[in-house]
């Protein structure tokens, strides 16, 4: 099974939080995967490499961006972790003002 990613680029611009986050730094998988992301974020959070509104390194995204490799490395049920994720991408359009056809249903 493969994460649902819709696209928005929405957790691409709100990075720099996540980084940064308790419940980034208390996991110790997550943190690691914080510590070791190999790109920048600008004055507002955003990823260095959100491009036009997208990932540009998508298909060759790190760790901390790949919820289905995130999840494998912490060893949390798949299907629980999906659907924890598609919540807080959703939450992420909301807070964001993105376009609502974004938001991730099949959870």
């Amino acid at each position: 099974m493969e994460f649902p990613c819709t696209g928005c680029g929405g957790c691409c611009r709100l990075l720099g939080g996540i980084l940064k986050s308790p419940e980034t730094q208390e996991n110790y998988v997550m943190r690691l995967a914080a510590e070791t992301f190999p790109y920048k974020t600008d004055s507002s959070g955003a990823c260095e490499k959100l491009v036009d509104g997208k990932c540009s390194v998508y298909e060759d995204r790190p760790l901390l961006c790949n919820v289905k490799e995130l999840g494998a490395a912490m060893r949390v049920n798949e299907t629980q972790w999906f659907k924890a994720n598609a919540l807080a991408c959703n939450r992420i359009i909301d807070l964001l003002n993105l376009d609502p056809s974004y938001k991730i249903t099949d959870f």
